[in-house]
């Protein structure tokens, strides 16, 4: 009679390989998470300095270079050209269009390969539909100048708020 070799494995030594992988999971799964949230967190922060950025340079290119900025809106289309004065009311859709601030393709909301658009990392929404407000303030006893930024999309809870605007500035 021949003698029967088995060198596989018994089912507690899988069962058991299986459970170590299942509290291994358990352990690190909410770290990642952590660690994912926290990536979305800080880059969000970033656009919101990248925003506040680009506000200041098309508030600064109209100011003093006498530029032609087109104000878009969120399908593509222009709309009038933003005029000179201290206080500049604009979407961020018209920064991505403008080149003042760097969009992404995203192929399910726009028609042309070339237009870009801007989402909240968080959120992933595009939000070149927010409105803000740049309002340049010119200390003429110190020859201080500084901006203040309002958000005029309170409603619209993917749009950075005015306080993450103005904070973005102070840093």
């Amino acid at each position: 009679m021949r003698r029967l070799d088995n060198k596989g494995f018994t089912l507690i030594e899988v069962l058991a390989v299986v459970v170590i992988i299942g509290i291994i999971g358990l352990i690190s799964v909410p770290s990642v998470i952590s660690i994912i949230n926290t990536g979305k967190d800080s880059s969000y922060d970033i656009l919101v300095k990248d925003i506040t950025v680009a506000a200041i340079q098309l508030h600064e290119e109209v100011s003093f270079a006498g530029t032609s900025i087109y104000q878009y809106n969120n399908d593509g289309n222009t709309g009038n050209i933003i005029s000179v004065s201290d206080e500049i009311t604009t979407n961020l859709q018209t920064l991505v269009s403008n080149g003042f601030l760097t969009g992404t393709n995203n192929q399910d909301k726009i028609n042309n390969e070339n237009e870009k658009i801007i989402t909240n990392p968080k959120t992933k929404e595009d939000i070149g539909e927010c409105e803000i407000t740049i309002t340049k303030i010119v200390d003429t006893n110190n020859f201080n100048t500084s901006y203040e930024m309002i958000n005029n999309s309170e409603g619209n809870t993917s749009c950075p708020t005015s306080d993450e605007y103005n904070k973005a500035l102070n840093n």
